[in-house]
């Protein structure tokens, strides 16, 4: 699925932004952060959903380069992208959904817990 022409095109369409997240997060050449954006959403969504501060490349002792919300908001749009074209849009994307949704119960963890102080946070 990746390696369809539409999937390869849509990637080199985004070669700047994955640079610059390159260069910020130190990921080239890390896992799967250069085959799609999965890795980069994670990160950003995370600490996006719990307030917390966008990364900055902090080698070097001093104030470096620093993600933007326009940043984040590029690489979640990227990852919906993603998620829609090998889920929903590829056709070979089409099985691993019922697969996973099959499986689902068996993996499924406990209900979410967090601190007391957390949820009082998350919730105002």
């Amino acid at each position: 699925m990746v390696s369809s022409a539409e999937f390869q095109q849509r990637m080199q369409r985004t070669q700047s932004l994955r640079r610059q997240l390159e260069r910020v997060l130190h990921t080239a050449g890390v896992g799967t952060f250069a085959e799609d954006f999965d890795s980069y959403v994670d990160n950003l969504m995370t600490r996006a959903c719990h307030a917390k501060p966008l990364p900055c490349d902090r080698r070097g002792g001093g104030d470096g380069e620093c993600l933007t919300l326009g940043d984040a908001r590029a690489v979640l749009d990227e990852g919906d992208w993603q998620y829609g074209f090998l889920y929903r849009d590829e056709v070979r994307g089409r099985e691993v959904p019922i697969t996973w949704l099959r499986d689902y119960p068996r993996y499924r963890p406990g209900p979410p817990t967090c601190p007391e102080s957390s949820c009082r946070n998350a919730q105002s």
